[in-house]
């Protein structure tokens, strides 16, 4: 998921005692999700991954579509 465009927020809605990122992107071509991680050391810690729900494919398939554009 993380070869490809990825976007990435951190988690601000609770205090989790450290920096979590939700992050939107690709595992193939037809299967967006949305990952929570935190890095420790130097290793990223998956804590959770799901399907991205119909919201969230749009806002990933948008901003793409910007990030792409050329003028």
């Amino acid at each position: 998921m993380f070869d490809g465009p990825v976007l990435t927020r951190v988690d601000d809605r609770e205090d989790y005692g450290e920096v979590r990122d939700i992050s939107l992107g690709l595992l193939s071509p037809d299967a967006p999700l949305v990952v929570v991680h935190t890095a420790r050391g130097e290793r990223t810690c998956l804590i959770s991954a799901r399907k991205a729900n119909r919201r969230e494919r749009k806002i990933y398939y948008d901003s793409l579509k910007r990030m792409l554009k050329t003028d």
